[in-house]
């Protein structure tokens, strides 16, 4: 199971770029309209998803905890759809998608950690990423009416943390991938 949780390692890195991407031209643009944000956070939602997807697609049938992973990246997708197609929603509302989608996101990593915690090292990675999800949208939800700038930052900052510590994670996984590669090919040769 874990060979083929962390042969999918690159997706988590995509969804850390695509994170940091966002968090960046949320920054850069802190006065940008509602429309543009929501643009931006469907195109990363939507992506961000897609890749969710893929990820838990892949380990379905050797998993039995693969479906938070398409949960979580259907989610994003629906979310980011929504972002899409109405851009002209009222800023409460892209608040309140963004705080539901962090917190359900935040407790799907963080439940994922706990599965996998016997079979990859330093998953407090993934724990930490959950947590910041939640976090951010427990914030959403008490400052939903912030000021559009205030929101932007606030998703800015966390889409950049969210994002590290993808990678971060995505690394780990790469190098346990690796090491599992290493001992395939060398017990192969014993035999």
């Amino acid at each position: 199971m874990i060979e083929l949780f962390t042969k999918n390692w690159w997706t988590f890195t995509l969804r850390g770029l695509l994170a940091i991407a966002f968090g960046i031209l949320a920054l850069v643009w802190p006065g940008a309209t509602i429309a543009v944000l929501a643009i931006f956070l469907g195109i990363y939602l939507l992506l961000g998803g897609i890749f969710a997807v893929v990820a838990g697609l892949a380990t379905s049938g050797k998993n039995s905890r693969w479906w938070t992973l398409v949960l979580e990246g259907l989610a994003g997708i629906i979310l980011g759809l929504v972002a899409l197609f109405f851009p002209g929603l009222t800023e409460e509302i892209i608040v309140f998608m963004v705080a539901i989608w962090a917190v359900v996101v935040g407790f799907l990593e963080i439940s994922s950690a706990f599965q996998i915690r016997h079979e990859i090292a330093n998953e407090v990675i993934m724990i930490i990423s959950g947590l910041l999800a939640v976090i951010m949208g427990i914030l959403l939800f008490v400052f939903p009416i912030g000021g559009v700038v205030s929101i932007v930052w606030i998703i800015g900052v966390f889409s950049i943390a969210f994002g590290i510590a993808l990678i971060l994670l995505s690394l780990r996984m790469r190098r346990t991938w690796r090491s599992i590669k290493i001992g395939d090919d060398s017990s192969s040769d014993d035999i």
